[in-house]
């Protein structure tokens, strides 16, 4: 999308004139502004994938600090395309917002299973039961 952002905005701006409405100011900037921004937006959305990879490959390693950073994360991009554009609160496969309750719930689980999975480790290597090795299954 990053590299289709022009082409969008041109889109967008067409369907504007299409549909009557009038735009005030200079096009050419606004064009060149929304440019940015869908870029920005785009930019930062490949990003943030790309920091969830990042925390999938080190929740072995920190569980609870991974779980912890990818729901807050997850929440806050909810918000933040919610500031950008309140009508994404409500899209949905097949219900309004369903795959957002449903990842916030999983996100939530996977907490509270990080954080049990943290205790019982601590718990064996306190009696001796186990030995915690790095990257090993």
């Amino acid at each position: 999308f990053y590299v289709q952002a022009e082409a969008m905005v041109e889109d967008f701006l067409r369907n504007l004139q299409i549909q009557g409405k009038v735009i005030k100011g200079d096009v050419n900037q606004i064009r060149d502004q929304a440019v940015k921004m869908t870029r920005l937006i785009h930019g930062g959305t490949v990003a943030l994938g790309v920091v969830f990879i990042l925390l999938g490959v080190a929740v072995k390693s920190f569980p609870v600090p991974a779980t912890v950073l990818g729901l807050v994360l997850y929440l806050g991009s909810i918000a933040v395309f919610a500031v950008i554009n309140p009508d994404s609160l409500l899209q949905g496969i097949f219900l309004p917002c369903d795959m957002k309750i449903i990842f916030t719930y999983c996100l939530f689980k996977a907490v509270h299973s990080a954080i049990g999975y943290q205790r019982y480790e601590q718990e064996q290597l306190r009696t001796g039961n186990l030995e915690v090795a790095g990257d090993e299954v």
